[in-house]
């Protein structure tokens, strides 16, 4: 009983290892906090995600059902590593990212044959899916400041997600401010507001096209 209760924790060491950036702590932040200086309208907070916001967020996905998700913004990955973790052997996570620094940060960090890192803006979602042969997505996670950007564009990528998503799909979303009067159109759309460890309160939008 001890050899197998020993195993058993073995095997939860190993996964939780297998999903971990291979990078460091220290690199991760430094990064972030360069790329939030030079560019800080295409970051939406000057520190990573909190694991209390990433449990919020990854808390409505239905991982049984998750074979294909989008990340839009994954930065350095705090929440991409969490959606590996947790996704099944046999799904596929396509993250959009136009950082050039982050996307060799991404491609070196994660060497997960589950994971394609995309050099390209999220208003390219549907071709890069299709690019891909992988159709719609089941589940979109948006970490991209909406408010920053030019009205068009936030009302390009709104489309091109609800168009993206596979019946039954949804797109999540945390902002301190998000641009609720575009997504309300497009999306029947849930709002829980909270405070996590961040500089400003977060909102997470849970967003589908039924009955929208």
């Amino acid at each position: 009983m001890f050899n197998s209760l020993s195993n058993s924790v073995d095997c939860c060491q190993l996964k939780e290892r297998m999903f971990q950036p291979i990078t460091s702590r220290r690199e991760e932040t430094l990064l972030f906090a360069k790329n939030f200086l030079q560019h800080p309208k295409m970051l939406g907070s000057l520190i990573p995600s909190s694991r209390f916001l990433v449990d919020r967020l990854l808390g409505k996905i239905d991982w049984g059902r998750a074979k294909v998700i989008v990340e839009y913004g994954p930065g350095v990955g705090t929440i991409t590593a969490h959606i590996l973790r947790r996704m099944g052997p046999n799904a596929r996570l396509v993250v959009f990212e136009m950082n050039q620094d982050f996307v060799r940060y991404l491609r070196r960090s994660f060497p997960d044959p589950r994971l394609d890192v995309v050099h390209a803006s999220a208003e390219n979602v549907q071709a890069e899916l299709a690019r891909l042969d992988l159709g719609g997505a089941d589940y979109i996670i948006s970490g991209i400041p909406f408010t920053t950007m030019p009205e068009e564009l936030r009302a390009k990528i709104m489309r091109e997600s609800r168009q993206a998503l596979n019946p039954g799909g949804a797109v999540l979303s945390t902002s301190s401010r998000a641009p609720f009067a575009l997504s309300a159109c497009l999306f029947r759309t849930d709002i829980s507001g909270f405070r996590a460890a961040h500089i400003l309160p977060a909102r997470l939008f849970y967003c589908t096209h039924e009955n929208a």
